[in-house]
This record gives structure tokens, C-alpha cells and sequence, in this order.
């Protein structure tokens, strides 16, 4: 069997959050499929490793391979039982962004209505 890459979000997706109800088997399926050496999990969220790990305490659910996070800003594996970012990552956007950091950008998209920043303590590098 060729490996599998499964990529999930957590919220409303993976993790009930809201109204809806979650499906009763739901979980422990996804559990079982994740659980295949031929699987490699990845989340894809807009959570921190922190929250992620919160998120995955509370709800049972399997821990990733790769936590992909921050909305996308971050991508970080699990490395002796800590996360560690991708280096790689990391320069890619700094390439782009040629020298800015999040404060230049945060004051490039000032001013746009309806554009609020998360709080102090969600903000990165690259967010």
C-alpha cells in the first residue's frame, strides 16, 4: 500500500465547535484510520501547537505528524515529544516578505474595514 497523507482541520471539522452535533462514531473512526502505519496525519488549523495539544487533550484525538497552524503561518513536527518548527518555513516567508515582519504588515493592512488582529498573545513572527 502507498503511504496516505490525511489532512484535517480541527474546528467544525475534526472537533465539534458550535451548534452542530457531532456524529457519536465519528472520532473513534478517525482514530482507526489515523492509527495505519500507512497514514501520515497532518492538522491543518489557524490554533498554535498550545492550543493544538489543548485541542487534542480535551477531544481524544490522535496526535499529528505535522501541525500545520497560526492560520497557516506556521508548520512544526513533533520532535522528542516537543514541537519544532520547520526552519524552512520560517525562511520562505521571510524571503517573501523581503525583511518585513508582522508589525510592517499589520500596519500595511491597518485601516481596512472590518480587519481586526487577534490578540497580543496569537500574533507570530508571520501573523
Amino acid at each position: 500500500m502507498s503511504r496516505l497523507l490525511l489532512c484535517t482541520d480541527l474546528d467544525r471539522t475534526l472537533l465539534p465547535n458550535g451548534v452542530a452535533p457531532e456524529s457519536p462514531r465519528a472520532r473513534p473512526l478517525f482514530a482507526r484510520l489515523a492509527a495505519d502505519a500507512d497514514v501520515t496525519l497532518v492538522y491543518v488549523t489557524g490554533r498554535d501547537a498550545g492550543l493544538g495539544a489543548e485541542a487534542r487533550a480535551t477531544w481524544k484525538v490522535p496526535v499529528p505528524h505535522v501541525l500545520i497552524g497560526d492560520v497557516g503561518t506556521t508548520i512544526a513536527e513533533l520532535r522528542s515529544r516537543a514541537w519544532g518548527r520547520w526552519p524552512a518555513r520560517d525562511e520562505a516567508i521571510a524571503r517573501d516578505w523581503r525583511g518585513r515582519g508582522g508589525d510592517a504588515i499589520r500596519d500595511l493592512l491597518q485601516g481596512i474595514v472590518g480587519l481586526e488582529p487577534q490578540d497580543d498573545s496569537r500574533q507570530g513572527p508571520w501573523k
